[in-house]
């Protein structure tokens, strides 16, 4: 029987494999489960804390309290949110819920002090619209302020008729007149600055019929109802059944189908939770 087991007998070959396979992965076994973890906190992880839309002191408060130290990364002009007070943080790295080590460095994207100077848009002109100012004016991170109606017409033999509804007159930045010309010159204004609008009312009076914003967010909603020269009344969010989008409108008053009212009218809105 011993003969079996001489050195370099094929059974003796086989036995040793085994045997080295047996040491060897209960060596890669200890390694990752045993050594690896006592080095690196047994193992533990942290929760990335949701800081998002927080004030830096907030932010920092939580980071710290969760373990992990932090860093700005981005303060800059162009990450500029006019929605937001400035040191807000707008981003983070890693991401929120993220499992980190204890200590762990988190980037901070924050909104900054200083918003970035742009052109004002050329919302002035022939057949300049409020519904294409209202567009021009958002997608440059501008704000409508205070929206004026003033009768615009002419008067031809004897009789007043309409030039136009709806029409941007003249544009106001801080109380000051901003000119056609000046816009064009490339006129300097912060992102986030309201702009003051004097909009023409036709023989003063006008009615049109508000615009059927059912099922559009409340951000669509609002650039509808503004652009075709109403008003944002009060907005409720209410509960909505579960295949319906949330932030979506699912009531408004007045209807569409209601007849024509005068420009300037609020309109409210009802929104899905």
């Amino acid at each position: 029987m011993l003969d079996k087991f001489k050195e370099n007998s094929p059974l003796s070959l086989v036995l040793n494999i085994v045997i080295m396979s047996v040491i060897g992965g209960a060596v890669i076994w200890g390694f990752f489960n045993v050594f690896l973890p006592s080095v690196t906190d047994h193992g533990e992880t942290i929760k990335v804390p949701d800081v998002d839309s927080l004030s830096y002191d907030q932010a920092i408060s939580e980071l710290q309290q969760a373990g992990l130290r932090f860093e700005i990364e981005d303060s800059s002009a162009n990450n500029y949110n006019p929605d937001l007070p400035p040191m807000t943080v707008l981003s983070h790295t890693p991401t929120p819920g993220a499992k980190v080590k204890n200590n762990r460095r988190i980037y901070l994207t924050l909104n900054p002090t200083n918003p970035p100077i742009i052109n004002m848009p050329q919302i002035l002109g022939s057949g300049s619209s409020l519904k294409n100012a209202y567009v021009l004016l958002e997608n440059s991170d501008l704000r409508i302020g205070r929206i004026k109606r003033v009768p615009d017409y002419v008067i031809s033999g004897g009789e007043k008729k309409a030039i136009g509804i709806n029409n941007i007159l003249k544009v106001f930045v801080d109380g000051e007149e901003v000119t056609e010309q000046q816009i064009l010159e490339g006129y300097k204004i912060s992102k986030g600055a309201s702009v003051d609008l004097e909009v023409g009312d036709g023989l003063g009076g006008a009615k049109g019929v508000v615009p059927n914003v059912y099922g559009l967010s409340e951000r669509e909603a609002k650039r509808e109802i503004v652009g075709a020269g109403f008003s944002l009344g009060k907005i409720r969010v209410v509960k909505a059944d579960e295949n319906v989008d949330s932030g979506s409108v699912i009531r408004q008053s007045p209807h569409s189908d209601s007849g024509e009212f005068r420009y300037g009218s609020r309109v409210q809105l009802w929104v899905a939770e």
